[in-house]
């Protein structure tokens, strides 16, 4: 075991991982684990595939952690991370991801300015997500639970912020287009 870790910032964490502290990987994990495997989760659509890719997601933070650069977004870079790992553990298993960020968005609009829906419940609120596109849904995830920025999102993404605008505008845009067929 490392030495305490507990109250330390993340960057702290990732610096004292570099030099071999198992301690501050259990403290990064402990922290952010439930969303390294929701997004994992969210990309491949298996609780099983989702457990293991979060799982080799951690094992890559302890090889790569001298790749993040700190001062960045760490929740960002690690989410990347999660993403990635979660993209390569579909291909190896003849699988598709459900979350490709490989196409662009074109479109130039500011969904800054456009409020998100409200409902009633969450679990109704959750089947609406669960019928928005997969990229739309993992941008709304990233942005409203994990509360990235759009700058974090486009980092984690590989999108460029104008993209990661037009696919959360798009996502709003269906969600009350959704919501008003359904009400």
């Amino acid at each position: 075991m490392g030495e305490r870790t507990v109250g330390r910032s993340d960057d702290t964490l990732v610096a004292e991982l570099m030099t071999g502290n198992r301690g501050a990987l259990e403290e990064l994990f402990r922290r952010w684990n439930g969303r390294v495997y929701y997004v994992c989760l969210q990309a491949l659509g298996s609780e099983h595939d989702a457990a293991d890719a979060s799982q080799e997601t951690w094992v890559q933070l302890w090889r790569k952690a001298g790749m993040y650069t700190q001062g960045r977004s760490f929740k960002a870079w690690l989410l990347k991370v999660a993403l990635n790992t979660a993209r390569n553990f579909a291909r190896t298993r003849r699988r598709v991801a459900l979350v490709d960020f490989s196409e662009p968005v074109n479109e130039p609009v500011d969904a800054r300015s456009v409020e998100a829906p409200s409902f009633a419940g969450a679990r109704d609120f959750e089947k609406l997500i669960d019928r928005l596109e997969p990229r739309q849904k993992t941008a709304l995830y990233f942005r409203f639970v994990m509360d990235l920025s759009y700058e974090e999102i486009a980092e984690a993404t590989g999108l460029t912020v104008k993209h990661v605008s037009v696919l959360l505008c798009r996502a709003r845009t269906e969600l009350r287009r959704i919501h008003g067929a359904k009400s």
